[in-house]
């Protein structure tokens, strides 16, 4: 996690920070990237954002439902009465298409299309809406695991922290689609820059304390869990195990605790990535690069409703996939979007050498395409892993990277 947060993470914010200072308009990345390679490029990457956007928050209600079955120990069939599925697992399938028939694949989809439901409702209502409950929510989601990892490190057990796997095998195409998802995003900041004052000297600043942040939330709990008896064997702990490790470790109002903090914690992300992507679609509509339907507004609340449900309808397919396979569609996107960011970056600084950067990462262009070669590289391991996971993960993004062309080939028209 401490290797992946420095080699992406760090330089991600660097270039969010330098190129956010030199195009402070709404719009950024797409603005970088149409500056550096032209329109066609420009429109690839408002797509690709787009698409990952879209898939990332069909994550969140399949992982608050992964915290409530681990929670209930994965029983699911006594809590919501449905019949055994025949398949003589205890957890839920994977892919929930491919039972859709029986009561518990249908119970289980039903819940988490509730789940999604309840997370859409503040995104048509009112933009203020979900502005101020994610100010709100950030203490809130972070105070459960401060307490976790303070009564887990009471009683350490340090020799839980150099244990092996069973058979010493990690997978790492699943452990580096994981760590990119956590780590990446950085360049999301960006899309507000006109909303930001000073942003040579804000950009910098913010991002960097977030970085600290984001570390210490994802790196204190891990280890402190990790080391203490109480949280039971690290290596069987799957999605949504932090609720049964909060219970180990505190007891139930622990578990309790993070439940809520997971079922916040996944609406602050499902609600801002919705409303970043709602009105994405919104501008790109008003732009002539979507069809007009998505422009059009609420009528009381103002709020681009046709963007919304069409966003929603996606979502609702997605969700009766895995964690892992959603995972798969949304980091090849994401990883192919921050590829060409990197790359737009230093063909700025060679084609536009006088272009005014309030903010300058304290680089020479050879010192940039020095750092930009690893985080470079993981987006392109990860775009490669995410790709050749499933013969359907190659369709669908193969697909979806079609309709990017097909999208530039409608507007070129026009």
């Amino acid at each position: 996690l401490g290797v992946m947060w420095l080699a992406f993470s760090v330089p991600q914010a660097l270039v969010t920070a330098e190129l956010s200072s030199a195009f402070p308009q709404n719009g950024g990345y797409s603005l970088w990237v149409e500056a550096a390679f032209g329109r066609f490029w420009g429109i690839q990457e408002s797509y690709w954002s787009w698409c990952s956007g879209v898939v990332d928050n069909a994550l969140y209600p399949v992982l608050l439902f992964s915290t409530l079955s681990a929670l209930l120990d994965g029983s699911w069939s006594d809590v919501i009465g449905a019949e055994d599925d025949g398949s003589g697992e205890e957890e839920d399938l994977p892919n929930l298409w491919a039972c859709i028939s029986s009561r518990k694949c249908a119970a289980a989809y039903c819940i988490k299309l509730l789940i999604a439901v309840l997370f859409t409702a503040p995104n048509v209502l009112s933009v203020n809406l979900v502005g101020q409950g994610l100010q709100a929510l950030c203490a809130l989601v972070l105070a459960p695991y401060v307490l976790l990892s303070a009564l887990a490190l009471r009683k350490p057990n340090p020799s839980r922290w150099t244990e092996r796997t069973a058979d010493g095998l990690v997978d790492w195409p699943t452990l580096l689609s994981v760590l990119y998802w956590n780590v990446s995003g950085w360049d999301c900041a960006s899309t507000f820059a006109g909303e930001v004052k000073q942003p040579g000297r804000t950009y910098p600043r913010g991002l960097g304390l977030a970085l600290v942040i984001m570390l210490l939330a994802y790196a204190l709990p891990l280890f402190a869990a990790a080391g203490c008896d109480d949280a039971g064997d690290w290596r069987e702990w799957k999605d949504g195990s932090f609720a049964t490790i909060a219970r180990g470790v505190g007891g139930e109002w622990l578990g309790v605790l993070v439940i809520v903090s997971s079922a916040l914690g996944n609406w602050g992300l499902f609600a801002s990535e919705l409303l970043e992507d709602s009105y994405q679609l919104l501008g790109m509509a008003e732009a002539g690069m979507a069809p007009r339907f998505f422009g059009r507004r609420h009528p009381r609340f103002h709020t681009p409703v046709n963007a919304i449900f069409f966003q929603f309808a996606i979502i609702a397919v997605l969700i009766g996939f895995d964690f892992n396979t959603i995972l798969t569609i949304d980091n090849f996107f994401s990883a192919t979007q921050a590829a060409l960011e990197f790359a737009a970056c230093i063909k700025l600084r060679i084609s536009r050498p006088d272009l005014a950067r309030p903010f300058r990462i304290p680089l020479s262009t050879c010192g940039l395409v020095a750092m930009l070669v690893v985080p470079t590289a993981l987006s392109g391991a990860t775009a490669y892993a995410c790709v050749t996971a499933s013969v359907g993960a190659a369709v669908v993004n193969s697909l979806a990277v079609l309709g990017g062309g097909c999208l530039y080939a409608c507007v070129y028209r026009s």
